[in-house]
């Protein structure tokens, strides 16, 4: 817990800067690399993998919010507040959903690997939005 916790509070103070200095949508893939690596080092059988895999994980998942509300910012401009307020519903929602989804798969199969697969899965997908939107920027010439 404290290795995320850490991660969460680094996190944020970081994603801020970077999705500034080299723009968001390119922070925004490096923090999900940097989560997948954490998701990844979950599986490792070694306590001090596991703490570096807590903490990338608690850095990225957290550090997603500067960079999401810098994307906002550069996306929605003057309309970014509103939108900010939409994304936080959504999130949360989204939120509780998945913890009672995954709480029901924990009970059925007593098991933190499927929790961990699971949270790479969706961690691997989060790469699909901007990637697909650069391809559709690309051959569009927007």
């Amino acid at each position: 817990f404290i290795a995320v916790a850490l991660g969460g509070f680094l996190g944020p103070l970081a994603g801020g800067r970077v999705a500034v200095r080299i723009g968001a949508k390119r922070a925004y893939l490096f923090w999900i690399g940097i989560q997948v690596l954490g998701v990844l080092l979950l599986f490792a059988p070694w306590l001090p993998v596991l703490l570096l895999g807590g903490f990338l994980g608690g850095f990225a998942s957290i550090g997603l919010t500067a960079v999401t509300l810098t994307r906002t910012r550069e996306i929605a401009g003057a309309a970014a507040g509103a939108a900010w307020a939409r994304t936080t519903l959504a999130f949360a929602s989204a939120q509780a959903l998945t913890g009672l989804l995954l709480a029901a798969l924990f009970s059925a199969t007593h098991s933190h690997d499927h929790l961990v697969a699971v949270a790479l899965l969706f961690s691997l997908a989060a790469f699909v939005p901007v990637s697909t939107r650069r391809a559709a920027s690309a051959t569009t010439g927007a």
